[in-house]
């Protein structure tokens, strides 16, 4: 097996351990409503005081994404109450917490893709479209170069993952989005943030994205 493969992997199931068990079930148990609540009614999906639904299993990627990385608790983020409370417990969990405090979004252009390493080669649309390579096995099937994503990149050494939440839109859309993105940040009261950007990607994709493939 392909070094760079195996290696992805063992991320992606270190990934499952920390973050889908350890931080997430932490974050739900402790809290709830301050974080997943939180993140479903910045995203729309609310009803009433207590309750929120999704259409799909998707959306529930979108609302953990929300809450583990942008939402906020008197300033900070789960990943930073859980060290504080819970505490990290070998050095894959310290790589792993760095990389979620580091971790942003971002409009990528797809360039080319790479099925046999799993890589996505990408131009940043916010980030003075600099190149990002993603390694993603299932993604560098399911994209190419007549698509732009939406993503979250966690960064390690020599490898940048996604977080599995991405929505997908047709390349021709580019300017749109971008058009329609900077109007809507001169609706806010903040300049450029990640729950802003996040907030409306989101609901971009639900009007005119590409369905995800997971």
């Amino acid at each position: 097996m392909d070094e760079h493969i195996e290696r992805y992997k063992n991320i992606k199931k270190d990934s499952y351990e920390f973050i889908n068990k350890k931080l997430s079930g932490f974050m739900k148990d402790v809290y709830p409503k301050e974080t997943v609540f939180a993140a479903a009614k910045a995203l729309g999906m609310t009803y009433g005081k207590k309750k929120f639904s999704v259409d799909s299993k998707e959306e529930i990627l979108y609302i953990f994404d929300y809450a583990i990385n942008e939402v906020e608790i008197a300033g900070k983020k789960i990943i930073q109450l859980y060290k504080e409370q819970v505490g990290l417990e070998n050095e894959k969990e310290v790589e792993f917490s760095k990389a979620i405090e580091n971790s942003y979004t971002s409009l990528f252009r797809i360039v080319n893709t790479s099925e046999n390493k799993g890589l996505i080669f990408m131009k940043d649309l916010f980030g003075n479209g600099k190149n990002t390579r993603l390694t993603d096995i299932v993604m560098s099937q399911t994209t190419n170069s007549d698509m732009l994503i939406f993503t979250r990149i966690f960064s390690f050494e020599g490898m940048n993952i996604s977080s599995g939440m991405h929505c997908a839109f047709p390349a021709k859309h580019e300017n749109q989005l971008l058009r329609e993105y900077m109007e809507f940040l001169k609706q806010q009261s903040l300049e450029d943030t990640q729950k802003q950007r996040f907030i409306f990607f989101y609901n971009a994709h639900k009007k005119a994205g590409i369905p995800s493939v997971y």
